[in-house]
């Protein structure tokens, strides 16, 4: 992310003054120091004034609130960011639920000339697609963030999530949808998902359940799970699915939605825990599949996260002299590298996994966080927000963020080998991708086959 205290001016608009100041200690907080408010709700409380001086007082911020009529006309509008930029140079616009389209075109077109404008972010605000659209094609900074169809929600915390992901790339372009069980990130050019919720757990909940099989001491890596096969070895014609989960959830919560819509028997790999290499996950998995099924063809699917394990473990089963079908969903290595790549580098990578993974929000948390100095400070300070738990249970959560945090880790390092796969690759494409788009697995595979 830029450093907001090299940015001076940070004018906000929008519907509930609740809300803009909200944002204003969240800039406040990465280092802005001057902000122009222009709210919908008029005269403001007193409840809002008192909050406003006590951000002032505690962050030594100015904060000047405006009439909001002044957007309602591209001349008003031109006249707030000219006074604006009258003490400082102009930095950050944002718009928050704004209740019509023209205040942000309005913001869109009286910004334009503004050298010093760093980031233009619209935050839920209906009909801003054009807007961003326009801006995106002028070569325009801007962030539009939305929730996704039918779900809305008050909380902005999880909207502020989804902008300190998005202020942290090197090129934030971009327009976000936010559901319920994450961030959605949609290009407004190239629309493949690049989400992190295809890549990590959605909840806290979701956590616990990968965390619990993560610490489970079950020997087995292959446990069945239902379809509508009426079971292993019963059809010998019918080889079963090897199916390679990613880091959303337990392996049984990630398969059975699928599985019972499958006429092959259906095996769920469970991965062991820990910090052990993608050539050891291969070699303990593909020992176990060949006990199972002695000979190929070998159907393997691989998931998010597990579709670089599955590429390893096909190309195993393959330097073995086996036939194997591999089957890619969501989880092109140059799409799953993206996705972790919005988590950022270094301690901003840490402080981000941290708090979603941990369903951490309290910007006071987040940036104590920020300033310790090693991954296990972090890790502790993080768990002593989930107040909840029993100490067993938080043991088995502190092991299982190591172990996503090695695993992001290891898919951000991983690169494919040189030598192509030589079986069929079927490649789920994420909705709305194009048709030639093999996400960069045509470096290394000969025939893909894809599919939405």
């Amino acid at each position: 992310m830029h450093n907001l205290s090299q940015l001076n001016k940070f004018p906000l608009k929008g519907g509930r003054p609740g809300d803009c100041l909200n944002i204003v200690e969240w800039l406040s907080i990465r280092g802005a120091r001057l902000f122009t408010i222009c709210s919908h709700n008029r005269p403001t409380s007193v409840l809002i004034k008192r909050r406003a001086r006590l951000l002032c007082s505690y962050y030594h911020v100015r904060i000047n609130i405006v009439p909001t009529d002044k957007t309602t006309s591209l001349q008003g509008t031109k006249q707030l960011i000219q006074e604006a930029t009258t003490s400082a140079p102009l930095g950050f616009v944002c718009a928050v639920s704004l209740d019509n389209y023209s205040s942000l075109h309005n913001l869109d077109v009286a910004s334009r000339n503004v050298d010093s404008l760093v980031h233009f972010v619209s935050l839920l605000n209906p009909g801003s697609e054009n807007v961003s659209k326009a801006r995106r094609k002028a070569g325009l900074p801007m962030v539009d963030i939305q929730w996704s169809e039918y779900q809305k929600n008050n909380e902005m915390s999880q909207v502020l999530v989804a902008l300190d992901v998005l202020l942290n790339r090197t090129q934030p372009d971009s327009v976000v949808y936010i559901s319920l069980r994450g961030t959605k990130t949609q290009s407004i050019y190239d629309v493949s998902e690049v989400s992190l919720s295809l890549l990590l757990p959605y909840s806290l909940k979701e956590f616990e359940k990968l965390s619990e099989e993560l610490a489970s001491k079950e020997s087995s890596l292959l446990v069945e799970v239902s379809s509508l096969s009426p079971g292993l070895n019963v059809v010998q014609e019918v080889p079963p699915i090897y199916f390679i989960p990613g880091l959303q959830s337990s392996t049984k919560e990630l398969l059975e939605p699928l599985s019972k819509n499958l006429m092959y028997p259906t095996l769920g790999v469970r991965l062991p825990g820990g910090q052990i290499s993608i050539q050891d996950m291969v070699a303990q998995v593909s020992k176990s599949i060949r006990a199972v099924q002695k000979d190929g063809p070998y159907n393997i699917v691989g998931a998010s996260w597990g579709a670089i394990v599955a590429m390893e473990l096909a190309r195993e089963l393959e330097n073995q002299g086996q036939k194997t079908q591999l089957f890619i969903l969501d989880g092109a290595p140059e799409t799953t590298q993206a996705m972790a790549r919005q988590l950022g580098e270094g301690h901003q990578l840490q402080v981000n996994l941290l708090t979603r993974l941990l369903n951490i929000t309290s910007n006071k948390v987040y940036e104590e966080l920020i300033h310790l100095s090693s991954w296990e400070d972090r890790l502790c300070r993080s768990l002593m927000e989930i107040n909840s738990l029993r100490p067993e249970m938080k043991n088995s959560l502190s092991e299982a963020v190591n172990t996503v945090y090695h695993r992001v880790n290891q898919l951000l390092e991983y690169k494919p080998h040189e030598s192509p796969l030589q079986g069929h690759v079927s490649l789920i494409r994420p909705k709305g991708s194009k048709d030639d788009d093999n996400l960069g697995l045509d470096k290394v595979i000969i025939l893909i086959r894809g599919y939405k």
